[in-house]
């Protein structure tokens, strides 16, 4: 309505938008977060009244992207993502330093920040015209997803801690399938591909300084939201092997050369976390490098087929069905 309904000849948004591209400059981190915010929310909805004012929005966009602020940085890193989904002709131009940015970016140490840069990767695949300026920069990319799908302590304790539990007799709760349901729209690897109407340009509903809210309606199902007190949520990790997954049905042969020493030395890590994430790694690109992975069945499939007695690796990202995803 504020960008199509006039009132007295002139659109709202056509004066709200410079006024909250002037809040971005503002010395208070809480007006610019909240000026991000709010003309982020006019990009998805591809807000005419905001494409009239693009340059200035991008001009913005670059002078607060090293913003000492998370909740800044974090706007800044969904705005961009946001633009190649929509305006891919504006970011093209910019696009290898948008790549650069995004790398450190995946590596912030606010997490939130990491996970809308990393959104960026499933973004940007989706992209045919900007790949061959991407592809250059697969060898920094993919150690970065690698790192980002290693479950973090925090995981561990969230997921029930790090101690052999078999002596005990599982709960019912332990037992029952989780993390896999069909209403998700989340990206699935090895369940379906990804397509734009399944990765919404904001992967939670958050406020404007970045606090998640907690009565939005959210596309996660209420059953998802139980899961593992909200493990189950689109995450880091997740997300990491969902650009995995997607980056190599791009880049096939490609991907996989670069993927596979790390492929080689942590598959057989002593440490199950980098273990684990290795076998995760290997389900995601399994389509997508399919012809790079089949030469090395012969060795892979029986050390597979031993580590279905390993007690903290689960196989269920290689060898499952139509119904296995990472979650």
């Amino acid at each position: 309505m504020l960008d199509s309904t006039e009132f007295n000849g002139q659109r709202p948004l056509d004066f709200m938008i410079p006024k909250f591209i002037q809040y971005g400059k503002s010395p208070n981190y809480k007006i610019r977060a909240t000026a991000l915010f709010c003309l982020n929310q006019f990009t998805f909805i591809r807000s005419q009244s905001l494409f009239a004012n693009l340059d200035p929005f991008i001009q913005l966009l670059f002078t607060l992207a090293t913003d000492p602020s998370p909740d800044v940085r974090k706007n800044v890193c969904q705005a961009l993502v946001q633009l190649v989904d929509v305006r891919p002709d504006k970011i093209a131009p910019a696009i290898k330093d948008v790549v650069r940015y995004m790398l450190i970016s995946t590596e912030d140490a606010d997490e939130m920040v990491a996970l809308e840069a990393c959104e960026f990767w499933l973004a940007v695949a989706e992209q045919p015209s900007m790949r061959a300026d991407v592809e250059p920069f697969l060898p920094d990319i993919v150690p970065r997803l690698l790192k980002s799908m290693v479950y973090t302590d925090e995981d561990v304790v969230v997921l029930g801690g790090d101690e052999d539990d078999y002596q005990i007799a599982d709960k019912a709760e332990d037992i029952n399938p989780q993390l896999e349901h069909s209403t998700t729209k989340a990206h699935k690897v090895n369940g379906s591909s990804l397509s734009g109407g399944d990765r919404p340009a904001t992967p939670r509903h958050v406020d404007s300084v970045g606090d998640v809210d907690e009565d939005a309606d959210s596309y996660y199902t209420d059953e998802e939201e139980d899961d593992d007190e909200g493990y189950s949520d689109w995450n880091l990790r997740k997300c990491s092997a969902a650009a995995l997954d997607v980056l190599s049905n791009v880049y096939n042969a490609h991907l996989f050369e670069v993927i596979k020493p790390f492929l080689v030395q942590n598959i057989r890590s002593e440490n199950w976390k980098i273990r684990e994430a290795s076998v995760l790694a290997l389900g995601a690109i399994a389509e997508g490098c399919m012809d790079g992975v089949v030469p090395h069945l012969p060795e892979l499939y029986p050390y597979l087929l031993s580590l279905l007695h390993d007690t903290k690796v689960t196989l269920s990202y290689v060898f499952g069905g139509a119904d296995s995803s990472i979650w």
